[in-house]
């Protein structure tokens, strides 16, 4: 199966209710799911979704991360200051028109859980290029890596390649103060990755911002994305930084780019990434308020769409995919873990979603589904044949 082919789009309250978290106390939450191709990303991990409220040794020792959004692991995309009292998780960084650039991320306190509190900071962005100051234009992406445009006295430049690894990007002195560098670690199917690492206070040592045991990052060109519902905000103002475990970075390589689709094309780019989102870390519920991730480490799931883009072949289907989750789900198609992998977390007693019908689950194992999916889902998904 071939996903790097250019023309990919060419074939046809943040809070939950009283009942949701009556039917989710105590469920953990996992954080991702794996691609049944032998090339998929295999070393992901799953991430526990501690209470709301809590505090050690009742919880474990930080924020979980955003429901595998960003990354497999909870907390493990964060910058403490140093004092270790605050995290930051830098997410999104942002061009305003004549001031420059801030990013924007999650920030957390000592003993604060996701999904509270809901609090941001944006920090505005100064840049250090081969150890002099120089001023920040802009920050864009593309698929081939960081584009970064600067301002050295009357000269301005456009950076992109080796020359980026060159720049230190720099933040303010209020808490947590940091630098971050992102240098080139090769692609993976036509997706730039990068080494993003950061250090605090000004310290000398350099620490991956992505600690998951992979510690690599690519670029979201022209979107942000909510790190509590995966809801996907276009902007061609910003650029997104994911770790290559989460969701945004593992659907950019598995084929879903909607920044690269014409005009013609970009409403079913953009469905097909807000869908993959969801998909792949199996957030059924969203469209109910529940965000939580119902698939472990080491799940290999199958794939279908609206665009080709994947076709794996499946015994049937386990749910079809919109941008807000789930709109069909049948636990009998669910994906099964691999093998030394621990169980799937339970579903909720009460089911809010329909059975995907019989003339899906009859498509499913002759790749018929593409034929079948209309909007607001173009996406299935499945175990492996």
């Amino acid at each position: 199966m071939d996903t790097t082919t250019d023309n990919r789009y060419g074939a046809p309250s943040r809070k939950m209710t009283a009942a949701l978290l009556l039917l989710m106390a105590g469920t953990l939450a996992a954080a991702c799911g794996e691609i049944s191709v032998p090339e998929a990303l295999a070393t992901q991990e799953a991430a526990l979704e501690p209470p709301t409220h809590c505090t050690p040794p009742d919880c474990p020792g930080g924020p979980t991360n955003g429901k595998g959004i960003y990354i497999s692991q909870e907390a493990a995309y964060c910058i403490p200051d140093p004092w270790g009292k605050v995290l930051f998780c830098p997410e999104t960084f942002t061009n305003i028109p004549r001031e420059g650039v801030a990013l924007r991320g999650r920030t957390f306190r000592e003993n604060e859980f996701f999904p509270e509190p809901a609090d941001h900071a944006q920090y505005r962005v100064g840049v250090r290029w081969r150890k002099m100051r120089v001023e920040l234009l802009r920050i864009d992406a593309r698929s081939e890596g960081l584009i970064v445009s600067i301002r050295d006295g009357a000269t301005e430049q456009v950076l992109d390649g080796l020359d980026v690894e060159a720049l230190v990007f720099e933040f303010p002195k209020e808490a947590p103060r940091f630098r971050m560098r992102f240098r080139g670690n090769g692609a993976d199917r036509g997706i730039a990755l990068y080494a993003a690492e950061y250090n605090v206070d000004d310290k000398d040592t350099w620490t991956p911002s992505c600690a998951d045991g992979v510690g690599t990052a690519a670029f979201l060109p022209q979107r942000s994305v909510d790190g509590v519902s995966a809801r996907v905000m276009v902007n061609a103002e910003q650029v997104t930084l994911g770790c290559r475990t989460g969701a945004i970075a593992t659907c950019m390589v598995w084929g879903y780019r909607p920044w690269e689709a014409n005009p013609h094309e970009q409403p079913l780019a953009d469905s097909l990434y807000g869908s993959c989102l969801q998909a792949k870390r199996a957030a059924y519920f969203v469209q109910s308020g529940d965000f939580h991730s119902y698939t472990v480490k080491g799940t290999p799931i199958a794939l279908q769409d609206k665009a080709g883009i994947m076709s794996e072949l499946m015994p049937g289907v386990e749910a079809v995919w919109s941008p807000d989750g789930a709109i069909c789900l049948s636990p009998a198609f669910r994906r099964v873990p691999g093998p030394g992998s621990s169980g799937l977390p339970a579903l909720p007693a009460v089911n809010p979603l329909p059975e995907c019908s019989e003339q899906l689950h009859a498509a499913a194992p002759r790749g018929g589904l593409p034929a079948l999916l209309a909007e607001p889902a173009f996406l299935a998904t499945g175990r492996p044949l």
